[in-house]
């Protein structure tokens, strides 16, 4: 153990009347009381605040039924966990399929767009969306107020449909079908059709069935989890006919919603876990 985590030990005068597994379910929801955010929004657990919290213990036996009432909630949850990483290593497989073979940059326009920071975010709240590098929420961040982003980069607001892709972090190559207008910060690539393409590819069907090769494109290219402009125009794909490739993409969807409603059930047992 480092610098950087804390432990809890029972006293030895109370190791036969509280129970750690007891605490740990109880405790959870209470900690994020004890995290504090300085000028530059990093987060810091404050042990002195945590040394503070009162807590209810009652006595063993009940601990003990409220423990095993939420092993089998976790237990649950670890079922899930596991049936939605199936399933994304299932919509990550690659659909072989013929067709014409083009770099990303024969066939889109790629942009990025330009920075804001979380603290101009706190001073100009509004309700237009902003995509960055997180994964989350499908990638948007913040809501900000739309005349305060025009006043950064009027280039940066995207109003035509559109792929993004996160250009770094842990997920870098993670891709988004955008079809609303947003605001794209430096973190965050755009891909918006060519003209002459623009009733020949599937939005969609890119998304679904390229995002595994962009991703693995990325570990060969570089060996970091970054992926800018210059490398993303060129990668290449091969495009099917537009036929085939709604074909391809509606039974991705399938696949997408079923995902959708797994991640839906693991927020609730989540909350139900954190309670």
């Amino acid at each position: 153990m480092n610098d950087h985590a804390y432990v809890l030990y029972v006293k030895e005068n109370y190791t036969k009347d509280i129970s750690l597994r007891y605490v740990l379910y109880r405790m959870r929801a209470l900690c994020g009381l004890c995290v504090t955010s300085d000028k530059g929004g990093n987060r810091t657990f404050n042990k002195t605040l945590f040394e503070k919290l009162e807590v209810v213990i009652p006595g063993i036996k009940e601990q003990n039924k409220i423990v095993e009432e939420y092993t089998k909630w976790e237990t649950l949850y670890d079922y899930l966990l596991q049936k939605k990483k199936e399933l994304q290593q299932t919509i990550s497989k690659i659909v072989k399929v013929n067709g014409e073979t083009y770099k990303v940059s024969d066939v889109f326009k790629v942009s990025d767009g330009k920075r804001i920071k979380e603290e101009e975010v706190y001073y100009h709240k509004g309700d237009f969306p902003c995509a960055t590098a997180q994964t989350k929420n499908n990638g948007i961040t913040w809501y900000a107020d739309r005349k305060w982003l025009e006043s950064i980069s009027k280039k940066s607001i995207i109003t035509e449909p559109c792929i993004t892709w996160t250009k770094d972090g842990a997920k870098t190559g993670t891709m988004f079908y955008r079809d609303y207008p947003f605001y794209a910060s430096d973190h965050c690539g755009v891909l918006i059709p060519k003209k002459e393409f623009e009733k020949k590819i599937y939005m969609k069907w890119f998304v679904f069935s390229q995002e595994y090769n962009i991703r693995q494109a990325v570990t060969a290219r570089t060996g970091q989890t970054m992926l800018y402009k210059k490398q993303m125009e060129g990668i290449i794909f091969q495009m099917p006919l537009y036929e085939k490739q709604v074909e391809i993409a509606k039974e991705y969807e399938k696949l997408d919603e079923i995902n959708r409603k797994i991640q839906m059930i693991i927020d609730k047992v989540e909350q139900i876990l954190c309670k």
